[in-house]
């Protein structure tokens, strides 16, 4: 019994170990393709798109910089020019906002749940519960008359707030991730004369920074790639996701002579940030969640 349990667990591995490895070959394929596609101009990738480029045009990078832009309408100020560094710029102040309203007060709310009795403490908790459970469908349009009406609509920053909540998959993670961390630690700080404010901040918290990690990346990325925001909630300012979409229907003249590779050439930039928090986060996402330290 134990030599075949080994010999399925064996092939388990092996059968994960070759999807992933395939993945992983045809997303490499895939990533070599766009870089050497947008060092092409627009005549060699229309004509040889699966060919090594003849000349290697890194000025297609620099252009985007300068002829990649959107004009917007703005109310009472006219009319005013984003170029790609100024959405990109947009695009992070939009993530990193976004992604700390979201995960942060979460992250909070199942500590707090996880360790403190309060009034509707039950309550609260089960309403979390039905509200992920139960689809709400049809409320972008209430949702939109509510911000019009208090005056928030194509404000970022009220944007951010709203992404504040307690309630969600998340929450309940971060409550059963806390649930698991030992009260004794914080009985040790307020031996030592800690409040409750430093100890969830400077002890609980940091318990689970993998955890906060793994959803603060996820986050960002969601954040990051959510070109629609302009769509519905902030069309006077452009974010870097939203002027991808917006330069495939573009009729500037520079972006039609560069063509497909122009539109590479920002993608690639638009992913940097991406890659540089997951060579940054990388140790956090793959580390395992024990908890331990206590001393007899």
């Amino acid at each position: 019994m134990r030599k075949k349990q080994k010999a399925s667990e064996a092939a388990f591995k092996v059968i994960i170990f070759t999807v992933l490895a395939v993945f992983s070959i045809l997303f490499i394929i895939m990533l070599a393709w766009t870089v050497l596609n947008s060092l092409k101009t627009k005549e060699e990738f229309n004509f040889y798109p699966m060919a090594l480029p003849k000349q290697l045009k890194f000025e297609n990078y620099s252009k985007v910089f300068s002829v990649l832009y959107i004009d917007v309408l703005k109310v009472g100020v006219g009319m005013i020019r984003y170029d790609f560094l100024s959405m990109f710029i947009n695009s992070l102040i939009y993530a990193v906002g976004c992604t700390f309203f979201s995960i942060f007060p979460k992250a909070v709310c199942g500590y707090v749940f996880a360790h403190y009795n309060f009034k509707m403490k039950k309550f609260l908790f089960n309403l979390a519960m039905v509200v992920m459970i139960l689809p709400v469908i049809g409320a972008l349009a209430s949702e939109l008359s509510i911000m019009k009406f208090l005056n928030i609509y194509d404000n970022a920053f009220a944007l951010m707030v709203m992404k504040a909540g307690f309630g969600g998959m998340d929450f309940l993670i971060f409550y059963t991730v806390y649930k698991g961390v030992s009260w004794e630690y914080a009985e040790a700080a307020l031996v030592d004369g800690a409040g409750p404010f430093k100890i969830m901040m400077s002890i609980m918290l940091p318990m689970g920074k993998a955890t906060i990690a793994i959803f603060s990346l996820t986050s960002f990325i969601t954040f990051w790639n959510d070109w629609s925001v302009n769509v519905v909630y902030l069309p006077s300012w452009p974010v870097a996701a939203y002027s991808l979409y917006y330069f495939q229907n573009s009729t500037n003249n520079v972006i039609a002579e560069g063509g497909v590779p122009f539109i590479l050439a920002s993608s690639i930039i638009f992913c940097l940030p991406i890659f540089v928090l997951f060579i940054a986060f990388k140790k956090q996402m793959f580390e395992n969640l024990n908890f331990g330290g206590l001393k007899g």
